[in-house]
């Protein structure tokens, strides 16, 4: 089906796109790794001649060719561990390319006959500097004028470097970028093809009570009134809640379409994925819907958190909220929950009178902080999504402040009564850090700087 939502429409696209993206770049891969195979058999079958590959139009390299030579070979120049050895029959000269290992065997073969036939794959040398260092020696040998300009007029424009004469050699001395480049390429483009395809496929799969389906959902979606939140990848349209799932990193997709009168509750949490570390945080923010069936459906399983995480929380409150204006029974949070309350003392510090700001504890700083400012530094606190920073996240599913008139801060936290035993015990120390800095903010509201203090109770 081809989807209307725009929104819908985006995560299908991206996948499609990635998915034409992958079948090309395996496509090309393929292309390189089979021209490569062809090629090197053809390579193999027209061995010729050093003279035929020089008599041959156009490029001379990537050939196959064979010299005889019945002189020693003589040592011209040098690059890392192969050495350039200068190889005449008494009428024609040819530079050759080996390793000392290579030199060696052959020069063996050499001293048994006094001539040999040097197999290898002819290419060019295309460094200036070892050109002109093999010009050099060559004029030295030769007793001739000879430089970079006019040295391919002696001994040809390329060079026979020593190859078995096995179809693996060939391969890899003469078609090797093809292989490495287009394995690279072909396997990219099959992942890219395959998760994408699932994601294709799964995407349309729909997770429902009333058999509500992918068309049922798009066409929802294009309602007057739907609030799309795309932190969370939620839609809350006039009929009901629909959650986008497109996580390929770990292969999970479809959609969950529930009716607002089917839903009993509603919750999120962040869920350490099992290859988060301390120095590299992946964590998941997941947002559970409890329906009538007694099931419990995945609304969100949004990754990507890194720069996501202060918003989920705010969209979660403001989904629920709509969720609730439909179906007023809806309820927040885990049906078994256990909570943890902590206090610290307020501190403010504050420039009244325009002559520099000064300390405020207590029952004082509560009586100058004006309400609009707690409101903001409480919303600002419910929604920054703390949890994602503490040692055991999963096991935390909200936390509330309030400014208390005996000038405290109190802050519960509301967690999964099954997860008690890994429940941090220093959370007031995590809390207390988190609050004297304003948790990376800097809780500065106008002349007010809202901060807090340690608890010596």
């Amino acid at each position: 089906m081809l989807y209307k939502n725009k929104h819908i429409k985006s995560i299908y696209s991206f996948a499609f796109t990635f998915l034409i993206t992958g079948m090309v770049l395996f496509f090309i891969g393929g292309t390189l790794i089979i021209y490569g195979l062809i090629r090197t058999n053809q390579v193999m079958d027209q061995k010729m001649a050093y003279d035929q590959v020089l008599e041959l139009e156009g490029n001379h390299a990537v050939h196959v060719a064979y010299f005889e030579f019945t002189e020693v070979p003589v040592k011209v120049g040098q690059d890392g561990d192969e050495g350039f050895y200068l190889l005449t029959d008494g009428k024609k000269y040819v530079i050759a390319g080996m390793k000392k290992s290579q030199y060696e065997k052959v020069l063996g073969e050499f001293m048994k006959t006094a001539s040999y036939t040097l197999y290898g794959s002819t290419n060019y040398i295309p460094d200036k500097d070892i050109r002109k260092e093999i010009a050099e020696n060559l004029s030295i040998e030769l007793g001739q004028d000879i430089n970079v300009d006019n040295m391919d007029q002696v001994v040809g424009d390329v060079q026979i470097r020593y190859t078995e004469m096995t179809y693996r050699a060939i391969l890899k001395e003469n078609f090797s970028p093809n292989m490495i480049v287009g394995g690279i390429l072909a396997v990219v483009g099959a992942i890219m093809f395959m998760g994408n395809f699932s994601e294709i496929i799964n995407f349309r799969k729909v997770q429902s009570i009333s058999g509500i389906s992918a068309k049922d959902i798009d066409k929802s979606a294009c309602k007057e009134g739907a609030i799309w939140y795309p932190n969370i990848r939620v839609y809350v349209t006039p009929d009901m809640l629909v959650g986008l799932i497109s996580d390929v990193g770990h292969m999970h997709f479809g959609q969950v379409a529930l009716r607002y009168n089917e839903i009993v509750r509603i919750y999120g949490y962040n869920e350490k994925s099992k290859d988060s570390n301390e120095i590299v945080k992946n964590i998941n923010y997941k947002i559970i819907v409890e329906a009538i069936d007694g099931n419990r459906y995945e609304l969100c399983d949004e990754g990507n958190m890194s720069y996501k995480k202060e918003y989920v929380i705010g969209e979660m409150n403001s989904m629920f909220a709509e969720c609730q204006k439909k179906s007023p029974s809806i309820i927040y949070g885990p049906e078994n929950t256990s909570c943890r309350t902590y206090t610290f003392p307020l501190l403010v510090y504050a420039n009244l009178d325009g002559s520099g700001y000064k300390e405020y504890r207590g029952r004082m700083a509560y009586d100058i902080i004006p309400q609009e400012y707690m409101d903001d530094y409480i919303e600002d606190f419910e929604t920054s999504n703390l949890a994602y920073y503490y040692s055991t996240c999963q096991a935390i599913v909200n936390m509330t402040m309030e400014f208390t008139e005996e000038g405290e801060i109190e802050i519960q936290v509301y967690y999964f009564e099954d997860m008690e035993e890994i429940m941090d015990e220093d959370m007031e120390g995590f809390l207390l850090g988190q609050l004297m800095d304003g948790w990376g903010e800097g809780k500065s509201f106008g002349d007010f700087i809202i901060s807090v203090e340690k608890n010596t109770i």
